[in-house]
């Protein structure tokens, strides 16, 4: 167990084009005690999210092993959805080489019913992981689990688990997100991906308040409300208001040419207006 500084990054995310919304895809990268990284999602599976990851990695100066190969702990991944975990891939196919992974986390449940739209091909991602990552060594993360990376410390208050049987039709893919608190010494940032607020409400039931403390709280769903009550604020402003947070963390991409959205404008000024959590 490591007993040294953490550093979090939050990486902006790079829109593919035009039609793209500036707020979403999710980055975070951290840098433990020992040097090597812990990465969180990673965006789009294009040119800009992979060379971001990279250089990121670079700026960090973290840790490579003995054959000049950054040292990836873990790749945790929230949920499914494209704009979250289609980096890896894409990352692995052309810069693999250049790094060593020893964990993936992710739960992506089966997918039975018409939701297409929301879902992959999960199988055809874990064979292209161990195609891209040799050796790398998959953790199926359950709720109520901590796991412990170096000096990091993942909490797994939520996994799709607690709501979707194998032979449950899923009614709203980012309640499969998980709700996790990963903390280093006291100082913890609590990341919900996009989970809604069914999966907010049955992790609201099943813990302590002082369970959701954390320094940093990562926006649910890019700060977006739905109209159709996925996003309702009851359950979701209850675990927000007490992690008693100081920092809200939105990662968003930048504007593209020739269009008239700014991804920080659009977050910060529109996340003022109405359907946004911020409001």
């Amino acid at each position: 167990t490591g007993t040294g500084e953490v550093t979090l990054a939050q990486i902006g995310i790079a829109r593919i084009e035009e039609t793209d919304n500036p707020i979403n895809g999710m980055c975070y990268i951290y840098k433990l005690s020992d040097g090597s990284a812990v990465i969180i999602d990673g965006g789009f599976n294009n040119k800009d999210c992979r060379n971001n990851i990279l250089n990121t990695l670079d700026k960090l100066d973290i840790a490579k092993n003995a054959d000049g190969k950054y040292l990836i702990t873990a790749w945790i991944f929230s949920h499914g959805h494209k704009d979250h975990r289609a980096a890896f891939t894409g990352f692995g196919k052309n810069m693999g080489d250049q790094v060593e992974l020893t964990y993936a986390m992710y739960s992506f449940p089966p997918s039975p019913g018409t939701l297409t739209a929301s879902t992959f091909d999960s199988v055809n991602f874990e064979n292209k992981m161990y195609e891209y990552y040799p050796g790398v060594q998959h953790i199926v993360p359950h709720a109520g689990l901590a796991y412990h990376f170096d000096n990091l410390t993942v909490k797994i208050l939520y996994a799709p688990e607690m709501m979707y049987a194998p032979d449950k039709t899923i009614a709203y893919y980012n309640d499969t997100s998980l709700i996790m608190l990963a903390e280093c010494g006291s100082t913890g940032a609590l990341f919900m991906g996009d989970a809604g607020e069914a999966a907010a409400a049955l992790t609201w039931d099943n813990y302590e308040k002082a369970a959701f403390e954390a320094e940093m709280l990562q926006v649910t769903h890019h700060g977006f409300n739905t109209g159709d009550g996925s996003h309702n604020w009851k359950n979701i402003k209850l675990i927000y208001t007490n992690t008693k947070a100081s920092y809200g963390l939105i990662p968003m991409g930048s504007r593209l040419e020739g269009d008239a959205r700014n991804g920080r404008h659009t977050v910060i000024v529109g996340h003022g207006g109405a359907n946004y959590q911020m409001s």
